[in-house]
């Protein structure tokens, strides 16, 4: 049946439906499933039963009846959420206070209806409907409020309860739907406005817009010329300020004095003219300037944009201030991403507490990076697109990052694809009902963010750092799942004239991490500790060897150690000081060999022979440079026997022997078998149990 019941000719509530007692073995009544949970039923009781309170009861319980209260002689409060939940009371006829000082003001139509503005113009019918209304509401709530005490006995307030007669009448405004109106919604706006009814009538009820002699206040050039270079004042002055100083300058030759109102048209009127100045140029561009329209890329990999986030996910940390550690909960990561609009696939991201230079090449490494692992090898954008953070110190990296590197036009956000697609994250992080969710952005209506009680009492189970990372990796790893197919087959439709592959020379050169020192070629290799380990790197290119005396700085990618850059540097005391870079070489790790035959694993013993072949081609080398260097000579010597250079330059062999020629001199020449000192032989077993070896 509801919660109301006819009572004789008054409405009663059941007590059911207004209690918030639940059945815990001690309630003496049980609210219903759907109560307004308002009162604890003994307090209501009490209210009943007390000669001071107004609520009236029609009706007591029995066994086949529920205890009724009067609907009029509750709270305002009560009756409002009881209408809310259940709808109006079933008498139709019933009128409230305000409804019966409601009457139509005929004086307020004609005036409306005769009312000019500007050039003699008229207001629009449905306007002067709505004015009429309004005046007619107006002058209800003026009826109300002179009679107060019948009000506030309408209302079942008694003289005990704080009585706002203005907080009443905005309440009953706003519940007024028989006529349309627009009568303002808080107490202190509609006091006003009575306020101002009152003193000026039915013109106070007139928008400025339609005001009389707003358009025709200002007349010629030179006043026009003032009223737009106050208009254009970059403190951005607000209209009552700019009358007061049009007025002073205007008192001074003879001009009419301008409203506040005035100058707020002239300021829509002139907004093209004047924006740039008050307001900035940013401002004309964000709202005036006409905007290119762009559509997404036809394929992947033509084009990247890149931007940073803070992610609207809280966590926990922890801070020693002072010596003393506190715990603090509003803290957020920053995630950079890279993305790829043709299908909004985030191609690279790195997070971290701030957006920096840093981030931004650890998000840039982490795309080309990903390009290896969907397509076989690293590759870089056709195009790159940016915003004009550290443009000076960024360009070189994003010029080596893409083909064509085009940074957005400063303060030009609707380039800025990526912006949409941070919003679509948000959305997701709110949908996946993620706790730690923070909200939408500061601008965003109070009702669409999270209950900020709510996340006091839950905030001790943020995540730490680390653990929010993992959210927003989760959360784009899923981004990246859902879009790979159909990103790698775009891919390989691709014009390859449009495909830009990277070497891994270039990647690490441009994208690598420095350990802040240099290394030289020793008998284990080149030797850098990196991330806290020392580790082995060898090139089986001959010439490298050549610059054993050179001091080198190693670039390297955290994600992969397999490959290194060496560039070569300045050093002091170990420190690079800087990369010169004119020298480079791309390094790989050494292989380890075991110790113990029984270790050995398949593809150790190709790994030894690689050595093996490497060591004698240096020894060949070696050899083949000395046979050369004794040709030149001993024909310098056969041209000038007289020199004796043989003893001052102490010419050797090709098995660099000197003393053996010497001796043979007299006897008879020596002869030498080339292909005996080529071939050095050499073991498995003494590679391993040689003295260069390392473990």
């Amino acid at each position: 049946m509801g919660a109301y019941e006819m009572f004789g000719e008054k409405i009663g509530v059941k007590i059911k439906y207004l209690i918030s007692d639940i059945d815990n073995g001690k309630s003496k009544k049980i609210k219903h499933e759907n109560s307004i949970s308002v009162v604890k039923y003994d307090t209501l009781h009490k209210r009943l039963v007390s000669k001071t309170c107004v609520e009236t009861k029609l009706r007591s319980a029995s066994y086949t009846q529920d205890a009724l209260v009067e609907f009029d002689t509750l709270c305002q409060d009560w009756r409002k959420r009881l209408i809310e939940t259940f709808g109006n009371p079933p008498e139709k006829i019933r009128k409230s206070f305000l409804q019966e000082r409601f009457k139509y003001d005929y004086e307020a139509f004609k005036y409306f209806n005769e009312y000019r503005y500007g050039n003699n113009q008229r207001l629009a019918d449905d306007v002067i409907k709505l004015y009429t209304y309004n005046a007619s509401l107006l002058n209800a709530v003026i009826r109300a409020k002179d009679d107060r005490q019948k009000y506030r006995k309408a209302l079942a307030t008694t003289r005990m309860e704080k009585f706002d007669i203005w907080q009443s009448l905005s309440n009953d405004v706003n519940d007024f739907r028989d006529v349309e109106h627009n009568l303002p919604q808080t107490a202190d706006t509609l006091r006003h406005k009575v306020t101002k009814y009152i003193k000026d009538n039915y013109y106070s009820v007139v928008s400025k817009k339609y005001g009389m002699r707003n358009a025709t206040k200002v007349m010629s050039k030179e006043q026009i010329a003032i009223l737009k270079q106050l208009l254009r004042k970059h403190q951005n002055l607000q209209d009552t300020d700019i009358a007061s100083i049009y007025n002073t300058i205007g008192a001074e030759i003879g001009w009419c004095d301008i409203t506040p109102n005035t100058v707020g048209n002239y300021r829509k009127k002139w907004r093209l003219e004047t924006i740039a100045g008050a307001e900035g140029k940013k401002a004309l561009k964000r709202t005036l300037e006409m905007a290119v329209k762009r559509q997404k890329p036809s394929s992947p990999m033509l084009f990247w944009t890149l931007d940073g986030w803070d992610a609207e996910l809280l966590y926990q940390k922890e801070v020693v201030k002072n010596g003393k550690k506190t715990i603090t909960y509003h803290n957020r990561l920053n995630v950079v991403v890279v993305l790829d609009p043709y299908t909004k696939y985030p191609i690279g991201y790195a997070i971290g507490e701030k957006e920096n230079s840093q981030l931004i090449k650890e998000a840039l490494r982490n795309a080309i990076n990903h390009t290896r692992e969907l397509f076989g090898q690293r590759y870089i954008p056709y195009q790159l697109q940016t915003d004009n953070f550290a443009k000076k110190t960024m360009t070189p990296l994003y010029e080596s990052a893409s083909k064509f590197y085009i940074p957005a036009k400063v303060g030009n956000a609707q380039s800025k694809v990526i912006e949409r697609y941070f919003s679509s994250l948000n959305k997701q992080l709110q949908k996946n009902l993620t706790p730690n969710w923070s909200g939408h952005n500061i601008t965003a209506r109070s009702e669409n963010q999270p209950n900020s009680d709510v996340l006091n009492l839950i905030k001790k189970d943020f995540p730490d750092a680390i653990g929010c990372a993992m959210q927003i990796m989760e959360l784009l790893e899923g981004e990246r799942n859902a879009k790979r197919s159909e990103f790698v087959q775009a891919f390989e439709e691709l014009d390859a004239n449009f495909k830009q592959p990277i070497s891994t020379n270039d990647f690490l050169r441009y994208f690598g991490e420095t350990t802040g020192y240099t290394n030289r070629l020793t008998g284990s290799g080149v030797t850098p500790t990196i991330l806290g380990k020392e580790r082995a790197y060898e090139t089986f290119d001959l010439n490298f060897r050549s610059y054993a005396y050179m001091d080198w700085a190693v670039k390297y990618d955290p994600t992969d150690l397999s490959k290194v850059l060496v560039l070569n540097a300045k050093s002091k005391d170990g420190r690079c000081q800087e990369i010169i870079g004119t020298t480079e070489f791309l390094l790989e790790e050494k292989y380890i060999q075991p110790m113990a035959l029984a270790d050995r694993l398949y593809g150790d013993a190709q790994e030894l022979h690689k050595i093996y072949n490497f060591n004698n081609q240096l020894h060949n080398h070696i050899i083949e440079d000395i046979e050369e260097n004794n040709q030149i000579i001993s024909g310098l010597i056969a041209l000038n026997p007289q020199l004796q250079i043989l003893n001052k330059l102490m010419i050797t062999n090709s098995l660099g022997k000197h003393k053996e020629i010497k001796q043979l001199e007299t006897e008879k020449p020596l002869k030498i078998n080339k292909n005996k000192l080529v071939e050095l032989k050499s073991t498995e077993y003494q590679i391993i149990d040689d003295v260069q070896s390392q473990y």
